[in-house]
């Protein structure tokens, strides 16, 4: 499951993160993902994207975020929807 546009929600753009299924089931990374999302959602930052929910379809949790304007993953090369860490260049 991987939205390709921002669904709406009350009248409002958002973008869903889902865990990939294959980590969903690893329960050491299913219990950090929903503890991340539980601490997400009470983070306030301009900095940061405004976190609004968490929760599961089909098995597989997710967290619904506030859709910022811009380019994706698609957009900047990475056609598989990850992107390697750029390294260190200040070292």
């Amino acid at each position: 499951m991987q939205a390709d546009s921002p669904v709406q929600i009350v009248g409002r753009d958002v973008a869903i993160e889902f865990l990939r299924p294959d980590l969903a089931e690893q329960p050491a990374v299913r219990g950090r993902f929903e503890h991340e999302a539980r601490v997400a959602t009470r983070l306030s930052h301009a900095s940061a994207v405004t976190v609004l929910d968490s929760g599961e379809a089909d098995g597989v949790p997710c967290l619904v975020m506030g859709c910022l304007p811009g380019r994706t993953f698609a957009d900047v090369g990475a056609p598989q929807g990850f992107m390697y860490a750029a390294p260190n260049l200040d070292s």
